[in-house]
């Protein structure tokens, strides 16, 4: 995952040790980054995920930086998950993402779930 790490700079720690709890046969990595400010770090330059998550300093424009960056990181398939959707500045950076994608027409599907915080999931068309 991508994680400007602004509320907490154990987020990545903790993250991995909850992945490796649940789901031991999946390889994960944690960057943090503020890719509005840095762009994405160098170790994921020309890679492919299967999984993506977007988790960033909940301004509208870091949002729209990390969409932007992280969607051509996704293999065919792969999932891009977006939390936070309930902050008006991260329900408008997805929804002006979506529009991009539907506009270029590239294949996507999205679902969106209402939890506490409400997160989004874009799988990337194959």
């Amino acid at each position: 995952g991508i994680d400007a790490g602004y509320l907490c700079r154990d987020s990545n720690t903790i993250a991995a040790a909850k992945f490796a709890a649940f789901c031991p046969w999946v390889t994960t990595e944690f960057f943090q980054r503020d890719t509005l400010r840095a762009g994405l770090p160098p170790e994921v330059v020309g890679r492919t995920f299967d999984y993506v998550l977007v988790d960033g300093d909940h301004s509208y424009e870091g949002a729209r930086s990390a969409l932007a960056a992280c969607w051509p990181l996704l293999t065919p398939g792969g999932l891009m998950v977006i939390d936070d959707l309930g902050m008006v500045n991260i329900l408008r950076a997805v929804e002006e993402h979506e529009a991009s994608l539907r506009a270029t027409g590239e294949s996507y599907t999205r679902q969106r779930h209402h939890n506490e915080r409400i997160f989004e999931i874009f799988q990337k068309g194959i």
